[in-house]
């Protein structure tokens, strides 16, 4: 129980960094990549529907780094085509993503790159701990949180 515990709890903290996926970035003719990577996008320059999907971001997108931008600026522009349900959940990552510390940022993506480091199995096995952890009612889960945070307090 304390390993699924584990688990449910790890996996928790991986999610919300949709945002991360790799993204190539959009080219002009005769641009060199390099160049293109590292060209920041003013928010000016976004459509007013991805201004929209992106307003959690607004007062941070001049600090966000150029690929960063490029990746959130893709997701914003196939936001409308994406379901309902999709959709707020995209708008959720985001909320969440602008509402993280630099810290906060650094420890998401370092734990991302964990999860897809490992084998398909056990990605198999995170995402099914973590859709039971979701259909449990949010005092179990607190519950649930408050035993993690005592086996992890423990020495040894």
């Amino acid at each position: 129980m304390n390993r699924l515990l584990a688990l449910v709890l790890s996996s928790l903290l991986v999610c919300g960094t949709a945002a991360q996926a790799a993204d190539p970035a959009p080219r002009t003719q005769g641009e060199r990549p390099a160049r293109a990577l590292a060209r920041p996008i003013p928010w000016s320059s976004l459509s007013p529907p991805q201004q929209q999907v992106l307003q959690p971001l607004a007062t941070q997108w001049n600090s966000l780094a150029p690929a960063q931008q490029r990746r959130f600026a893709r997701v914003a522009a196939t936001a409308p085509s994406l379901t309902d349900e999709r959709r707020e959940k995209v708008l959720g990552h985001i909320a969440r993503w602008a509402s993280m510390t630099p810290t906060q940022r650094v420890e998401a993506r370092q734990r991302w790159q964990r999860f897809r480091e490992l084998p398909d199995a056990q990605k198999q096995r995170l995402r099914q701990a973590f859709a039971r952890f979701r259909e449990l009612t949010p005092e179990q889960r607190r519950e649930l949180r408050e035993r993690y945070r005592e086996i992890r307090s423990r020495p040894g």
